[in-house]
């Protein structure tokens, strides 16, 4: 869900000075995901990430065992 309070640039800006940039990377990817699903899409899914920072090694997995995986078609990494 995109902030309505501010941009979503001024929300990156916001949580890189935080120093929380990944808590943002990490709502990024599920939420993103959730929304797809809910949506009933069926073609390929291609989420932006953040240069600087990735999911960690816990996360991807949890990510993977929430929203599955098929073989090779995966590129969520940590």
């Amino acid at each position: 869900m995109r902030p309505t309070e501010m941009t979503v640039t001024e929300l990156i800006e916001d949580y890189t000075k935080g120093d929380k940039l990944h808590i943002l990377e990490v709502a990024t990817f599920f939420g993103a995901m959730q929304a797809y699903f809910l949506r009933g899409y069926d073609q390929r899914v291609s989420i932006n990430s953040f240069p600087s920072d990735s999911l960690k090694s816990e996360e991807a997995e949890a990510f993977r065992e929430y929203f599955g995986e098929e073989e090779g078609q995966s590129a969520v990494s940590g």
